[in-house]
């Protein structure tokens, strides 16, 4: 099975799908942001 980020390509030449992957890229940041403060980290 092949990861999921492994086998899409969000800048694609379809506006649609194009839109939607990056809209799931956005929620998956904002997930990950109130889940965790990376700006405290060092290094």
């Amino acid at each position: 099975m092949t990861p999921f980020f492994e086998a899409v390509q969000v800048n694609t030449d379809n506006q649609v799908v194009r839109r939607n992957r990056l809209n799931l890229l956005g929620r998956i940041r904002a997930i990950c942001l109130q889940a965790a403060d990376l700006g405290r980290l060092e290094g």
